[in-house]
């Protein structure tokens, strides 16, 4: 965790969990879809020295839905920190996805 992940109390802020939780998506998802909703649960706090580890699944529906699960896991005791689950479209051609952003 860097500095810049902690807030004045030395806990990870809030946004860096939602950063995070996108980490292990690949490349070419995060610059052909955009997200449009994200959903997450926070389970315990992450202080400055912790070490996370970010999962990510592909969510299977039959209706077409566009979605992962993520999973974020403070090492090494495996306490969860946080589950979300998020929910995209695809990008019209030229339209800039989360990777070319910012």
């Amino acid at each position: 965790m860097r500095r810049s992940d902690l807030d004045a109390a030395r806990h990870a802020n809030c946004t860096r969990y939602v950063e995070w939780a996108l980490e292990p998506l690949p490349g070419e998802w995060l610059e052909t879809h955009r997200p449009v909703r994200l959903e997450l649960v926070f389970r315990r706090e992450s202080l400055a020295g912790d070490v996370v580890l970010s999962r990510a699944q592909r969510l299977g529906s039959g209706d077409g839905a566009l979605g992962w699960a993520h999973q974020l896991v403070r090492e090494p005791d495996g306490a969860e920190l946080a589950q979300a689950a998020t929910w995209w479209e695809p990008l019209s051609p030229g339209q800039p996805g989360v990777a070319s952003q910012g």
